[in-house]
């Protein structure tokens, strides 16, 4: 993985069927292909140390949130495809589904993003100055948000830390 040994250590390793991320201190990021472990790209997000997350992917997209952006990447080659100002500070890693991208914060709020109107927003060049166009919901518990959200599609769940599960 691209790290410097002198100053970076592995903040998280992530594991999706078919790739690994590395994810350094710095806040680079390297991905290998999981059958040959052949390194596939590597890419810095945000300025170095900034607070982040653990990757979260599907079938197109690595995502993950660095300081207050979320970056969505093309899982195989690395290229950054949209970047989306976060509202609030994240307290967790983001989530996703066919329909939105959905991310807990420190304020205690989770937050549901349209991937349609995301796409939108990118096609019109207007990421991530008008990131707030693609809110479609908000939900305000007590606390901090402790547990990435969890999608079925139709339900979403999450734990927070005034010691509740929320669906």
């Amino acid at each position: 993985a691209s790290l410097n040994p002198r100053r970076d250590t592995v903040r998280h390793v992530t594991v999706d069927e078919e790739n690994i991320y590395i994810h350094a201190t710095s806040g680079l990021i390297t991905a290998f292909d999981n059958e040959t472990g052949k390194r596939l790209w590597s890419t810095q997000l945000g300025r170095r140390d900034l607070a982040s997350y653990a990757i979260v992917s599907n079938e197109e997209f690595a995502l993950v949130a660095v300081g207050m952006q979320l970056y969505a990447l093309d899982k195989y080659r690395g290229d950054l495809l949209w970047q989306l100002k976060l509202p609030t500070h994240p307290s967790t890693s983001p989530a996703i589904d066919d329909n939105n991208v959905y991310i807990g914060s420190l304020d205690g709020s989770v937050y549901a993003f349209s991937l349609k109107k995301i796409h939108e927003l990118y096609d019109e060049n207007l990421l991530p100055q008008w990131s707030y166009e693609a809110l479609v919901w908000r939900y305000k518990t007590a606390k901090e948000v402790t547990t990435p959200p969890i999608s079925t599609g139709r339900i979403v769940e999450f734990a927070s830390r005034d010691r509740s599960l929320y669906s």
